[in-house]
């Protein structure tokens, strides 16, 4: 996700990004550093990272609504399938980024 990450910050004309079923969840290394990129990455308009265990770990959703709270341009957000009722403080962080970005 490091090599993910470089490229995001570099690459400014991806619109969508597609990272469905990859078990980010399982590493909260993988989404601190999707974060860290979609923080700076203003071109991507619709993130879809559904089937990725995202609830199994309450920081995955804390690093998801800081980048969510920066990045105003996403504007299609797709969680499906992420464990997020695991734990009432992901639907709390995703409240919270919900109510900040769109």
């Amino acid at each position: 996700m490091l090599y993910l990450k470089e490229s995001l910050l570099k690459n400014n004309s991806i619109q969508t990004l597609f990272l469905n079923k990859n078990y980010l969840g399982r590493n909260e290394k993988n989404v601190k550093y999707l974060s860290e990129a979609l923080e700076l990455n203003n071109s991507i308009h619709t993130l879809c990272i559904t089937d990725n265990s995202l609830g199994k770990n309450v920081r995955n959703m804390l690093y998801l609504k800081e980048a969510l709270a920066k990045n105003h341009f996403i504007k299609t957000l797709d969680l499906a399938n992420n464990n997020l009722g695991e734990n009432e403080k992901n639907i709390l962080y995703l409240k919270e980024a919900l109510e900040n970005n769109f």
